[in-house]
């Protein structure tokens, strides 16, 4: 994700499918399923996968670290008010 790339993973169901698949990072295919790896591949080969991207992107911004720390700050400061 931190790389800013479509991730393809041959993989079982399970978390790291699930993270992949949930964040609309890339695609997961069983290591059996060649038939679907080979049309994936050409499909974003002869498509280009600048929506990926943009997605990655979104993703990415999620975890900033900027971000996540004035949402904290938000969440403390709502409660100090509560308590005062």
């Amino acid at each position: 994700m931190g790389a800013n790339t479509t991730i393809l993973a041959l993989s079982k169901e399970g978390a790291t499918s699930d993270l992949i698949q949930g964040a609309g990072i890339g695609a997961v295919f069983a290591p059996s399923d060649i038939e679907g790896l080979t049309k994936y591949i050409y499909h974003v080969y002869q498509n280009g996968n600048t929506a990926l991207h943009d997605t990655v992107s979104a993703v990415l911004k999620t975890y900033d670290r900027k971000k996540i720390v004035q949402e904290l700050s938000k969440e403390l400061h709502k409660i100090c008010q509560h308590e005062g």
